[in-house]
């Protein structure tokens, strides 16, 4: 394991345990009523961390210092727990924080390029050229990707369409695809009908989808 993952690793754990109702589940405190639903509501902070540390260095490795690749890290484990918060908040479908970990920290680490290299890094005496060469790599990827992928879902929504019944979102598509579920714990539905009792739903995260779901049947 890398510097950078390590402490990306570390970060977020540290975050849960200091803000969590318990020891055993680290949640952050929430209204009554609700849970907070981060990487996603579980123990994935971890793992979650570490491919965020892995995420933020990855651009950097061959150029910066252990030092430099520990910070690197570090920062990338607090942005993965407020990212995954504020995706939630603005209701992306993005359960398993993939935008968190591998957008915001992917970015955060190119940026991180031109703060940390050796030969040409900002803190390293090189000025705000490599990181001005960074950030516009950053912002032309992003505008492909954002506008080409928008294109995309855009024909396929107006066509085959893009969503399946919430009853199927609640179950998660693991179920309805290949037989199993892919998250313990998370899932709900048709599972409890058939006995499978370990897969108890938790619908602490998302009353909203339940209420829909509820509707839909």
């Amino acid at each position: 394991m890398s510097d950078g993952a390590l402490w990306g690793w570390v970060i977020p754990r540290g975050t849960f345990v200091l803000k969590g109702n318990g020891p055993e589940r680290g949640w952050p405190q929430q209204p009554a009523g609700r849970r907070a639903c981060y990487l996603p509501c579980g123990n994935t902070a971890r793992p979650n961390g570490a491919l965020a540390g892995l995420a933020a260095i990855t651009a950097g490795t061959a150029y910066v210092t252990p030092a430099g690749a520990v910070i690197i890290g570090g920062v990338a484990g607090v942005l993965v727990v407020l990212a995954v918060g504020f995706f939630d908040r603005v209701r992306a479908d993005d359960p398993v924080g993939a935008i968190a970990v591998h957008g915001v920290n992917g970015t955060w680490g190119a940026l991180a390029v031109g703060l940390f290299a050796e030969k040409g890094g900002l803190f390293y005496g090189g000025g705000l050229h490599l990181l001005g060469v960074q950030a516009l790599g950053v912002l032309a990827v992003s505008l492909w990707a954002f506008t080409a992928t928008g294109l995309v879902f855009y024909l396929l929504k107006k066509t085959v369409g893009i969503r399946v019944p919430a009853s199927e979102e609640l179950e998660g598509l693991d179920i309805n695809e290949h037989g199993i579920p892919a998250y313990a714990g998370l899932v709900a539905g048709s599972l409890g009908e058939v006995g499978v009792d370990e897969f108890a739903p938790d619908t602490t995260c998302a009353p909203e989808v339940v209420s829909r779901a509820a509707v839909q049947k």
